[in-house]
């Protein structure tokens, strides 16, 4: 039973130029992802690309359904795979990349046991509604289950978000200081999550507002919206602060650099430590530098 609207003449040019231009854009972000992954690889960089790969398909994908190509459940099922994909891995980047700022005996703590356990939750709810897709009785509630799954997605991802940077946030010397580098990760990947995860949310929430089957162009844009702003967290997790960024920190938290002469020592083997931990090859770690990483 196929509920949606799928005639392509009800979605406008204006609206297919948009949705192939996140395609060519996607494009791009693919590639810039695998220069990053051929300069630098590591473990986040790798899952970066195969994620980018896999959200470009569900661009194409949605710039077929516009021109009608490309409909039905089979759709519906293909949006909600790439969904749960990229909940998954972003949450596994984003628990790996917080692993390193802990030391071997606080990496499994209560937040980590939390946003394993509330990724395995949201697996079963999307499982459920693929399940139901291929039930023509219930194929609508599927519809309500889906994006109930879709708007748990950004909490998912902010609980491991919050596991691996609350180190960056809490972490110190002997006195009241925060090592300038450390603020400089701690604000560059709160404030760009933050504001992604925003938009990212605010599309889900249009989606639901306006159902698929009765709204078809909308939900191709909003698709193609969530595919762009998908890229746009791929890239960004793939990016590393830059000297601008540092120089910024510097000036908005100038307590960060002003200490004693102990603090300075302190803080120049922390900014060291988690220099090297947002560079990590995957057989390293923060708790283990070497004799070259630490002076």
């Amino acid at each position: 039973m196929n509920t949606t609207n799928t005639d392509p003449q009800n979605v406008s040019d204006g609206a297919k130029i948009f949705v192939w231009s996140v395609v060519a854009i996607g494009t791009v972000s693919c590639g810039f992802i695998g220069c990053k992954v051929l300069l630098d690889a590591n473990r986040i960089r790798w899952s970066c690309f195969v994620l980018a790969l896999l959200t470009l398909g569900m661009a194409v994908a949605n710039g077929l359904d516009a021109t009608g190509t490309f409909t039905g459940v089979l759709y519906c099922e293909l949006t909600s795979i790439t969904a749960l994909l990229f909940s998954n891995l972003i949450t596994l980047i984003t628990l790996d990349l917080g692993g390193k700022f802990y030391g071997p005996e606080e990496r499994i703590n209560g937040l980590y046991w939390v946003s394993v356990v509330a990724n395995i939750l949201i697996n079963m709810v999307f499982i459920v509604s693929l399940i139901m897709h291929n039930i023509p009785s219930v194929f609508i509630a599927s519809i309500t289950i889906d994006h109930i799954a879709r708007m748990c997605v950004p909490v998912v991802i902010f609980i491991s978000f919050v596991y691996a940077f609350y180190p960056v946030i809490v972490i110190g010397t002997d006195v009241d200081h925060r090592p300038v580098l450390v603020i400089a990760v701690g604000v560059w990947f709160l404030a760009g999550m933050f504001f992604l995860s925003v938009f990212y949310l605010i599309t889900l929430v249009i989606s639901i507002v306006f159902p698929f089957n009765l709204y078809h162009e909308i939900n191709v844009i909003q698709t193609s919206i969530e595919a762009f702003l998908r890229f746009a967290i791929l890239d960004f997790y793939s990016t590393q602060p830059t000297k601008f960024i540092l120089v910024i920190a510097k000036r908005l938290f100038p307590s960060s650099v002003e200490s004693s002469s102990n603090d300075n020592y302190l803080s120049g083997r922390y900014e060291l430590r988690l220099g090297v931990a947002i560079k990590l090859q995957d057989d390293q770690s923060m708790s283990k530098p070497t004799a070259t990483e630490i002076v």
